[in-house]
């Protein structure tokens, strides 16, 4: 059985997620206990994932094997290869792996010497810290995904049975194991599974009919009234999705993962009138995923032949004002970059519109930047 889902769970989770898990290996153990104790790891659980040499190993034995393989193959082995805390784990037990091999110059280690050093080993430190910080996350992502695809390719019922079973056998501390996964599985249910997917942090993948997906999610009723929605920014794999839209009740969020700019319709001629940066850059380089592509022809239309004037120099001033002023507020790093940026950006805008340029993107205008740089080191 466990052998028959590989492939099929791959080519599932390739098709749905664009993730595989492809480092990865599993064992199945005749002899669990016997194993266990000879790496000195608890028998009472019938399944674990080493991060360090991306192995799942999985007690032959248990009534919950099939269900114990997506959990620590498919839960964990994505995790560890495909999430930034993940490849981290794997990066510190690889240097660990290094410092033990040159501590004991390769002989068969015996448990009790390999605990002892481990006790004072910083590397080792850092690990059970990663371990600790990073806990539900992994946790609770690997139980979710073995939810997920007992429900595709088994059942349902066959994984909450397995949690009743556990919770007998471990106690109440398995309570907030299915708290947790309750939690993610509520998550995936109201914003869709590829919202929790990104809201974790695992790589993303812009396609069209996934943030679409999500956005009806997000505003209902009211999506609707989106007049455009524009995919744009780096789109890079570990990046916020960045959205510009223009509606009729428009409001800014970032959730981490999201970063929406929304301009009201109402608005939207003012805003390219005094060609703000923010919007012309999107309208530019952005990808229409929802909306009328006449209607993106003519904002962009607008953009190129309205005149530059004064008070468009001011208007990118002003903002260029407003961002710096907000980059002082903040307290997350991330943000504050961010604002910094975009402070910036205005300013340089509003410098290269009083000259007579105009930029339309945030490319355009590193550009011509860059060039004026250049000649001033240049001149003579």
């Amino acid at each position: 059985m466990v052998e028959e889902l590989d492939l099929r769970i791959n080519e599932y989770l390739q098709e749905k997620f664009s993730l595989s898990v492809s480092k990865s290996s599993y064992f199945l153990h005749s002899n669990w206990q016997e194993f266990c104790l000879s790496i000195g790891q608890d028998h009472s659980i019938d399944s674990f994932y080493l991060p360090r040499s991306f192995q799942a190993h999985l007690n032959q034995d248990s009534e919950f094997l099939t269900l114990n393989f997506l959990h620590e193959f498919f839960g964990h082995g994505l995790f560890a290869e495909n999430h930034s805390k993940g490849r981290e784990l794997h990066d510190l037990e690889q240097i660990l792996y290094e410092e033990e091999k040159k501590n004991f110059q390769d002989k068969q280690i015996p448990i009790k010497e390999l605990k002892s050093f481990r006790e004072d080993n910083p590397v080792y430190k850092n690990i059970v810290q990663s371990y600790d910080e990073n806990l539900n996350l992994q946790e609770g992502f690997a139980m979710w995904l073995e939810w997920l695809l007992a429900k595709e390719f088994l059942s349902e019922d066959a994984f909450w049975e397995k949690q009743e079973v556990y919770l007998r056998r471990f106690g109440k501390e398995y309570q907030n194991n299915i708290s947790l996964v309750k939690e993610f599985i509520s998550y995936s249910k109201t914003l869709t599974p590829h919202a929790l997917l990104f809201d974790l942090g695992l790589p993303k993948h812009y396609d069209k009919n996934v943030l679409l997906e999500i956005l009806n999610k997000i505003y209902g009723k009211k999506f609707d009234d989106l007049q455009l929605v524009l995919l744009y920014g780096s789109q890079k794999p570990e990046s916020d999705i960045d959205l510009f839209i223009v509606d009729q009740e428009s409001y800014n969020f970032f959730n981490g993962w999201l970063d929406v700019y929304a301009v009201k319709e109402d608005e939207i001629e003012m805003v390219i009138k005094n060609l703000d940066v923010g919007v012309t850059d999107a309208l530019f380089t952005g990808e229409l995923i929802h909306g009328s592509k006449d209607y993106l022809t003519n904002l962009k239309n607008r953009a190129l032949s309205v005149p530059i004037t004064e008070k468009a120099v001011y208007y990118n001033l002003s903002k260029s004002k407003e961002q710096k002023e907000y980059h002082e507020k903040l307290d997350d790093e991330r943000q504050k970059k961010i604002a910094l940026s975009y402070s910036l950006s205005y300013r340089r805008n509003a410098l290269e519109l009083k000259k007579g340029n105009k930029p339309l993107t945030l490319k355009k205008l590193k550009e011509l930047y860059d060039f004026e740089k250049l000649e001033e080191r240049t001149s003579y």
